[in-house]
């Protein structure tokens, strides 16, 4: 009997090494390290905001994971303020349906947005515009996984005579409830005091066991801003974070910083702590908890001491226990890349990074990034999800991980209009494996 002769096909995946850091030295100190060897398959680019001469701005998006699609939320410019709309996406990219969530007669911006699978609904938060443009608030709204409901009305989420900013909503599963958090203001006094953070517990039945709120954090000398919330289902716990910095502009936030809470809120360990304190600017850091393997990833852009002017993207490990570990370099191209998003998928098996590369004008436009990691620590590679040639503006992407890909979101102007839209980008993952032909 003659012999079998079995060919296999065996693809190839680039190996890239990323640099750790150590924040106790001036600067890094690289080691290598080996990425991850799954491959991606995209949908084509899809509008996900209604085109019109009114601009959509600032979107978020949640994974449902009963019904396998996606809702984003984004704030809507109609001429006469800003509304919160949503959309129902499907996961081959479909624009289901398009509605208001919020209309109030002032305006609705800064939305974000989380997922229920107990009751299969989302909750979207907002600021609510209470003031004149001087006293913004905080509001929510349930919203049915098929639409919204007129049983479902917009609720209070925080009230104070301070104006509040940059929301940030994540559902615990375990406690059945949410958390939301925020930055604060002061508007009692004349001149700026620093801001702090905030939270609030809501129950995913309704209501709230912390009347209005509480602080997270706050300094009587720094100014904290741009808080983000993720939710670790194996502990049932959340991690906070937030950057710190002396003054109250953006161009003065200095470190990331973080607190970890038990599930009713109560803070862990010895209280906040550091993420990233290099002797240069960190700023707008974001989280996410991969509960399977009991870990943390959270991500943020540095202008590396180069006074604003090359800004990369970097990411650090935490153990359950919040103990941070070692410092990546996502990303660091000649422009400048910030403002980066963090999911963890679905089985908990890949986090998705996404950002946006400014480019260079005026040969080069802003792009939108991303890059998968892993909770062994190894990186895929970088991915444009946008062909910067044909769009001149793809800004704040956020980005949600399903069962098997990702969906990613942005802000968007394309070519001939000036008119902001919102637009979005699936994909998929696939394991590369050999291929066996018998004869």
């Amino acid at each position: 009997m003659s012999m079998q002769k079995i060919s296999a096909i065996v693809v190839l995946v680039l190996l890239v090494s990323l640099p750790t850091f150590n924040f106790t030295q001036a600067r890094p100190v690289s080691q290598p390290f080996t990425p991850g060897s799954s491959l991606v398959s995209m949908s084509g680019v899809f509008t996900i905001s209604v085109e019109s001469w009114y601009s959509d701005y600032r979107p978020a998006v949640a994974y449902n994971s009963i019904h396998h699609e996606y809702m984003a939320v984004w704030d809507s410019n109609t001429g006469t303020g800003f509304d919160v709309w949503a959309a129902r996406i499907s996961q081959d990219g479909r624009v289901l349906d398009r509605f208001p969530v919020a209309a109030f007669y002032n305006n609705d911006e800064s939305p974000s947005i989380a997922y229920d699978r107990i009751n299969d609904r989302y909750l979207v938060v907002w600021l609510y515009d209470a003031g004149g443009g001087t006293d913004w608030d905080i509001y929510g709204r349930f919203i049915p996984w098929n639409g919204p409901s007129p049983s479902f009305t917009e609720f209070p989420i925080c009230t104070w005579a301070s104006s509040q900013d940059s929301p940030k909503v994540v559902f615990a599963y375990s406690q059945q409830e949410y958390l939301v958090v925020w930055a604060n203001i002061d508007n009692t006094e004349p001149t700026p005091i620093p801001t702090y953070i905030s939270a609030r517990r809501v129950f995913a039945a309704g209501g709230s066991p912390d009347n209005d709120g509480w602080t997270v954090s706050s300094s009587s000398t720094n100014f904290l801003n741009n808080p983000d919330v993720t939710y670790n289902l194996h502990r049932n716990e959340y991690l906070v974070v937030w950057d710190v910095g002396p003054g109250p502009g953006y161009w003065n936030g200095v470190d990331i910083k973080g607190v970890r809470l038990r599930g009713d809120g109560i803070p862990l360990g010895d209280g906040e702590f550091t993420i990233a304190g290099w002797p240069a600017v960190e700023n707008s850091p974001s989280a996410a908890a991969c509960d399977q393997a009991d870990q943390y990833l959270v991500g943020w852009h540095s202008d590396q001491d180069t006074g604003y002017s090359d800004y990369a993207i970097y990411a650090r490990y935490l153990n359950g226990d919040a103990v941070p570990g070692n410092v990546y370099e996502v990303a660091d191209e000649p422009e400048i890349d910030s403002y980066v998003d963090i999911s963890c998928g679905l089985l908990g098996e890949r986090y998705y990074l996404a950002w946006q590369d400014m480019g260079v004008y005026p040969d080069d436009y802003p792009s939108i990034d991303i890059r998968t990691a892993y909770p062994n620590e190894t990186f895929g590679p970088i991915s444009e999800e946008v062909d910067n040639t044909y769009h001149i503006g793809c800004i704040r992407p956020s980005v949600t991980g399903g069962k098997t890909g990702y969906l990613v979101v942005w802000e968007d102007v394309g070519p001939g209009s000036m008119h902001h839209e919102v637009r979005g980008r699936l994909a998929g993952h696939f394991l590369w494996l050999p291929v066996v032909r018998r004869p």
